[in-house]
């Protein structure tokens, strides 16, 4: 195959609500370029310290409709999208943070369907005020 993929999410570890950016970089090592049709982000909720739903908004990935968006011979394409996570919420205690690994599966005209390794996001619960604990 000749695409393989890496991504990355910044900040690693953030608060409940707020944004990180997660960078996909598409990489091509054969010698023609290689049409994508399509990038769906992924998020799997991997754990938590006290039970609590999972829940993330994914933003899209920047395709063109109807442009082709080509990973160049012996290149790299990079894409962007955002993620924001609405959980895990304040625990009883005001503790209880959560993992989300980050992906992506992706489609290219040759045929090829696949993903890059996930990257592991960590989301803290917004601490509650002292007055509550």
């Amino acid at each position: 195959m000749a695409l393989t993929a890496t991504i990355e999410v910044n900040p690693s570890t953030v608060l409940i609500n707020q944004q990180a950016s997660a960078t996909l970089t598409v990489s091509n090592s054969g010698g023609g370029a290689i049409d994508l049709l399509s990038v769906t982000p992924t998020a799997v909720f991997t754990g938590t310290a006290v039970p609590a739903q999972a829940s993330v908004g994914l933003g899209s990935v920047p395709l063109s409709s109807g442009f082709v968006t080509s990973v160049p011979a012996g290149g790299d394409l990079v894409l962007s999208f955002s993620c924001v996570f609405f959980s895990p919420s304040t625990g009883i205690d005001g503790t209880g943070s959560g993992t989300y690994d980050i992906g992506a599966v992706i489609l290219a005209a040759d045929g090829s369907i696949f993903s890059p390794s996930a990257d592991t996001v960590t989301v803290d619960p917004l601490p509650l005020p002292s007055s509550e604990l």
